[in-house]
């Protein structure tokens, strides 16, 4: 029943997108007033705005927070009428470089993501055209003309974030013992490529299944059943727990969930390895916990 209902949201987000041609990572130009850097200045607007929400408090850092790689520390968070679960709420830096988002691959592009929360009673919960008009007579809507539409608005907001970049990973010795380590492993069977990922979708051994049944609710496939998407590991251990219902509370509880026991030291060069993937190292003399880069 919740596989038919989603798809029913994703034909009318489909349809809706096509007409305005949106499409993920896209550099298509839009038929507007706006220039594409005025596009990423409003969707930051709007991403932080909480006024065009039912009780004029969520906005999309609510869940998306920068101090956390635009994630949360919450097990799981959201869900709502669309049969979405309640879910670990994934990183939004290096967006731009998915195939398809949500940790069950069922949506296609930011454009159509942004039409979730704005549908939703459990998110912003209001019609979005009764949100917009929430949002008239704000500054940073001075160049939309006439006035800001919803096509407008999700374009923004994924243009956005598309601009929220992966770190610069900082090689150093620690990232070079950690990437030998990680490739003697095989963790590269699936974590690969720039944001060490495979973009597929795993059931993995040690998972403890529940309700939610992963990419069997996109494809209605039985081999798909609790098969999720492989997280990007340079910013998904920055905002724990992990997994998609953070079931892991540390990365040995990640290991244990791969099927996999390592040593305390094994986990110490992961972590080091983590850290340095997101831009984050040690400073000399200081016991302080490194900051990561994009705050």
């Amino acid at each position: 029943m919740l596989f038919m209902h989603w798809n029913r949201f994703l034909k009318f987000a489909g349809s809706f997108l096509a007409m305005s041609g949106c499409t993920l990572g896209s550099n298509t130009p839009v038929a507007s007033d706006l220039d594409s850097a005025a596009y990423v200045e409003l969707g930051k607007s709007l991403f932080f705005e909480t006024a065009w929400s039912k009780n004029g408090a969520v906005s999309c850092a609510h869940c998306h927070r920068p101090e956390f790689a635009y994630s949360d520390t919450l097990s799981m968070a959201g869900g709502n009428a669309f049969g979405v679960p309640a879910r670990n709420i994934p990183s939004l830096l290096g967006v731009s470089l998915k195939s398809t988002l949500n940790w069950d691959g069922g949506v296609r592009s930011l454009e159509e993501q942004a039409l979730i929360p704005l549908h939703a009673e459990g998110d912003f919960g209001l019609p979005p055209a009764e949100s917009l008009k929430r949002l008239q007579g704000k500054d940073y809507l001075s160049k939309c003309k006439p006035n800001l539409n919803l096509k407008t608005a999700v374009t923004a907001l994924a243009r956005f974030q598309e601009s929220l970049q992966l770190p610069e990973p900082l090689i150093d010795k620690d990232y070079r013992a950690g990437l030998v380590w990680f490739k003697n492993k095989n963790c590269q069977n699936c974590h690969a490529g720039p944001t060490f990922s495979d973009g597929q979708f795993h059931r993995l051994k040690g998972v403890k299944t529940s309700t939610d049944l992963g990419r069997y609710r996109i494809t209605g496939m039985p081999q798909d059943s609790f098969a999720f998407i492989t997280p990007a590991l340079p910013t998904s251990w920055l905002s724990p727990p992990f997994l998609h219902d953070g079931q892991a509370k540390n990365l040995h509880e990640a290991m244990q969930a791969h099927g996999l026991e390592f040593s305390p030291a094994e986990i110490q060069v992961l972590e080091l390895f983590l850290q340095r993937l997101a831009g984050m190292g040690a400073k000399k003399n200081s016991s302080a916990t490194p900051q990561p880069p994009f705050l």
